[in-house]
């Protein structure tokens, strides 16, 4: 069972103007990668070059946090919810 990617209205003209983008469960940045693969746009405006969460965006696994989850290395479970 895959996770969900929704994205926030200044995201997804980079992502064909989905809301929402099925991702691969595992770790967030699994999930983030998987989402990348596609839509290689959304890349440059969530993480830079060393793959670090860019300092103007908050990222969330099932309304949590991922911060406090771990960061990249938060668990995304199948179903999961990331925004």
């Amino acid at each position: 069972m895959s996770a969900v990617l929704r994205l926030q209205q200044p995201f997804r003209r980079f992502a064909a103007g989905l809301r929402e983008i099925e991702v691969d469960p595992g770790s967030l940045r699994q999930a983030l990668q998987s989402a990348f693969e596609i839509h290689w746009g959304l890349e440059r405006q969530i993480v830079d070059r060393d793959f670090g969460v860019r300092s103007f965006v908050r990222l969330f696994v099932d309304g949590q946090d991922s911060e406090e989850l771990g960061g990249l290395d938060a668990p995304v479970a199948g179903g999961a919810s990331i925004t």
